[in-house]
């Protein structure tokens, strides 16, 4: 601000030079009379305009609790910014105008200024693998969770598992058996197993069951109940079994086989 007594006739006082630094020409609060001279009482004062600065931010993913300032002057306090947080990932600093961690921007500094967040990935981030295998009527059921971690943002492959009477699907839908991990520990990839198939049949060794009668099923699921027929016959004999014994569902390939055991007679000669 310039300010100053001056007599009738005499030349008007000039504005000295403005502050170093943080200013830019200003104005008058009045406009004196004359360009040169002074040829009535007047007081004029003028003031340099504070040059704002901006602060620009990349936070690369993350968030600030708050606020950080985006503008400031040559008069502000000083500012000290707060780092962001990001999930799954660990801070690592500051980079950009005159970067220090934390950084601070002291009063009396001047200038447009740029911050970039750089981070560290976690490397226990959890994720999850789903194995869901096949019911009876075609659906499908969660039977096991692993509860896993990885470092955020890398490549994860479920591992396929060995269920008995089971066999992996990749193409049942809702597949995912690779992913990246989520930082915020979302990930969830799902493996599917399909129920082995099988046939069942009879062998009814020289029997019969009557005409038409099936005695071969295909295509039955793994632990599904065990198809069954009638008891064959068989002239001359009486139906014994069958060899396996039936069992109440089916776990593989199987044939049954008919025991028979033959009639005897008592001859009573005379």
């Amino acid at each position: 601000t310039l300010a100053g007594i001056a007599t009738l006739g005499d030349t008007i006082p000039t504005v000295g030079d403005k502050p170093a630094t943080g200013y830019e020409a200003g104005s008058w609060n009045e406009t004196p009379a004359s360009d040169t001279t002074i040829s009535s009482d007047a007081e004029c004062t003028y003031t340099y305009k504070l040059i704002t600065y901006t602060i620009t931010y990349d936070l690369d993913g993350g968030t600030v609790d708050g606020t950080n300032p985006v503008i400031y002057t040559v008069e502000s306090d000083d500012i000290t910014l707060t780092n962001p947080t990001r999930e799954g990932y660990t801070f690592a600093g500051w980079t950009g105008t005159g970067a220090t961690n934390p950084v601070t921007i002291a009063k009396g500094s001047t200038g447009n200024r740029s911050y970039t967040a750089t981070w560290n990935a976690n490397g226990d981030t959890a994720y999850t693998v789903e194995h869901y295998q096949q019911n009876l009527d075609g659906t499908y059921s969660l039977v096991e969770t692993e509860n896993l971690t990885g470092a955020t943002d890398s490549m994860v492959t479920a591992t396929v598992k060995a269920y008995e009477g089971f066999t992996h699907n990749p193409a049942v839908e809702g597949t995912l058996l690779s992913a990246t991990v989520a930082g915020n520990g979302s990930t969830v990839l799902s493996v599917y197993y399909d129920r082995n198939t099988y046939t069942v049949s009879y062998d009814l060794n020289g029997g019969t069951v009557g005409e038409d009668v099936q005695t071969q099923f295909e295509g039955i699921r793994h632990g599904d109940t065990t198809p069954t027929i009638d008891d064959p016959a068989r002239t001359g004999y009486i139906f014994a079994g069958w060899t396996p014994e039936v069992t109440d569902t089916v776990t593989g390939d199987v044939t049954y086989v008919a025991q028979w055991t033959p009639v005897t007679f008592d001859i009573d000669v005379q």
